[in-house]
């Protein structure tokens, strides 16, 4: 070889004997490479071999799940459902009972003051009644022969 007459041409020889040995170790690596492939392709062969389970396992749990949820939800809103019920029920009584108190009941014992006052003629006897009609009847004719009388003797 000749000889290096530059600091240039120095440092050209020595990034060319880094790359020689840079080479040489990549060859090196080869074997390891190749290795490093073959175990990835059967780990790789492996792992499609799993997933077809797990994707079923994974497929049926969204499926369990998805018809709990579903049930609990059907479950809930009849819940709810029948609260609301319970609620418009109890509202519905509190303002029937309110126009009652405000229309209805007044009315009612009207209609039941008049309808024991009835009672109360019906259930006197039936003589006293025509008593009744007889002395209205009788006692303006007496008052009136009493003053004729009266006014012809004085």
């Amino acid at each position: 070889m000749s000889r290096v007459t530059t600091a240039r041409e120095a440092l050209i020889v020595e990034v060319i004997g880094d790359v020689n040995e840079l080479i040489t170790r990549v060859e090196a690596l080869k074997p390891a490479m190749s290795t490093s492939h073959r175990k990835l392709s059967d780990a790789a062969i492996k792992l499609g071999g799993c997933v077809e389970p797990i994707t079923t396992y994974v497929r049926d749990d969204i499926v369990r799940n998805r018809n709990a949820a579903i049930e609990h939800v059907r479950k809930r809103t009849g819940e709810i459902a029948a609260e609301s019920m319970q609620e418009q029920i109890l509202a519905m009584r509190q303002a029937a009972r309110a126009i009652i108190e405000a229309d209805v009941r007044p009315e009612l014992r009207q209609l039941s003051s008049a309808l024991h006052v009835l009672v109360e003629r019906t259930r006197r006897p039936q003589w006293e009644t025509w008593a009744t009609y007889a002395a209205t009847g009788t006692l303006p004719t007496i008052l009136a022969v009493g003053l004729t009388w009266y006014l012809m003797r004085n």
